[in-house]
């Protein structure tokens, strides 16, 4: 199955698209879209980046706005997600930017910070566009994930996106719904597509073309199986209901039963007369992700939020309520069914509570379900992203510095394994 982090990227295209090299020739960002306003928004920040006098004014014009003094992420190639921070950061912080603009020396239009200076419509096509992606970005970030399974998130997540990016569905703006001092009359929580700017407009139905074509439309149905079996290993998700499942076919939910049931009686069915649980959750079994309820004191770069934050409805001013405690679940039978996948599609799915929930669940119903656990710990053991791995080669390339370019291979590798699994 391919990275679903990298191709949730490609899918973003129509909003980031950076220049592109085409026989030794950049080919031109079309001007006024909204790559353009991104392109200008990477020129800004990368001035900020390298240069020390430009970063000292800015956080000058930070304090003499109110804002703290920080600095906004660049948007790297190579990077998930990067290009939606930095416009979410750019937003934030535009009094900060427009004050900047003020001072003489940022006006010639022939040096960085004035050949890139932001238009109203530039700053419209940050705000609107980073609002659009808010769910892809955040979406991601649970898929990233290393000690909770991820593949089963896959499905929900992908449909979920695909369903918030329709155009009969509303736009949420998170930092407006943060901001306790917002207007909703002059900037309202959730748009319609249709009050958006034109280009974001477009941008937004490639975007949401993009991702059912990729996920659906030209997925091979092998990676499509692969998919959608692991989410009816999941107990959150089997049985294919969650927010953005309009987006599924009931064709496709009987397509997934089938090959779920096939897959069981094919290679686990009466093969595993108990099946050893998984290991238990990490601490208490909450999640150390920071997230649930978004904190209205700042604005927080890179927020995390927990899983049932992100799979629950999204209701405006939601982001200042209290998180209620969940509900207590009740005790499961011990004893395993003679039918094994019959009595499990009749259990109802659990809530979601936190990352953890699946693997909390398999530990607790592993006798009841002794060849299904087997199962599902196949599935939900494969990683739904390449992340994991790409953070190795990075530690790696710390580990591989200057003053150790004389170090054995062995000793790397003894090196990364202490870091990465010593407390």
């Amino acid at each position: 199955a391919p990275c679903v982090d990298h191709t949730i990227e490609l899918c973003t295209l129509p909003f980031t698209y950076m220049q592109k090299r085409k026989n030794g020739v950049d080919t031109p960002i079309p001007r006024g879209s909204v790559a353009e306003s991104f392109a200008k928004g990477r020129g800004l920040v990368g001035y900020l980046h390298h240069s020390t006098i430009g970063l000292f004014d800015f956080h000058a014009c930070q304090k003499r706005v109110g804002l703290e003094e920080d600095s906004i992420d660049m948007d790297v190639k190579t990077r998930w997600r990067t290009a939606h921070n930095m416009g979410d950061e750019l937003t934030y912080n535009k009094s900060a930017v427009l004050e900047m603009d003020k001072d003489p020396k940022y006006k010639d239009p022939g040096e960085v910070w004035g050949k890139n200076k932001l238009s109203f419509v530039d700053w419209d096509h940050l705000e609107e566009s980073s609002a659009c992606l808010m769910e892809a970005a955040v979406g991601s970030q649970l898929l990233e994930g290393d000690e909770y399974p991820t593949s089963s998130l896959v499905v929900p997540t992908i449909y979920r996106l695909m369903a918030y990016s329709a155009e009969s569905h509303d736009v949420f703006f998170r930092n407006r719904d943060e901001d306790e001092y917002n207007d909703a009359a002059s900037n309202p929580v959730t748009v319609s597509h249709s009050d958006l700017q034109p280009k974001v407009q477009d941008a937004r139905k490639a975007y949401h073309q993009r991702l059912i074509d990729r996920f659906d439309a030209d997925l091979p149905w092998t990676v499509k199986k692969f998919w959608f079996v692991a989410s009816m290993c999941d107990p959150r998700f089997k049985k294919l209901v969650f927010e953005g499942d309009n987006m599924l076919k009931p064709a496709a939910r009987r397509e997934a039963v089938k090959w779920f049931s096939e897959e069981y009686n094919t290679k686990y069915k009466g093969k595993f007369a108990a099946a050893a649980p998984p290991p238990p959750p990490a601490g208490d079994g909450t999640s150390p992700i920071e997230g649930g309820a978004a904190s209205t004191g700042g604005h927080m770069k890179r927020r995390k939020v927990s899983a049932a934050s992100f799979f629950a409805s999204r209701v405006p001013g939601a982001a200042q309520e209290a998180v209620a405690s969940p509900a207590p679940r009740p005790a499961a039978e011990d004893a395993p069914h003679t039918d094994e996948l019959a009595a499990y599609l009749a259990l109802p799915q659990i809530e979601v509570e936190t990352e953890w929930d699946a693997l909390a669940w398999w530990e607790k119903n592993a006798k009841k379900f002794p060849n299904l656990s087997v199962m599902a710990r196949q599935y939900l053991g494969c990683p739904a992203s390449s992340a994991t791995v790409e953070r190795l080669f990075s530690q790696v390339g710390i580990a591989f510095s200057d003053r150790r370019k004389s170090s054995e291979a062995d000793t790397i590798a003894d090196l990364l394994f202490t870091k990465l699994n010593v407390a």
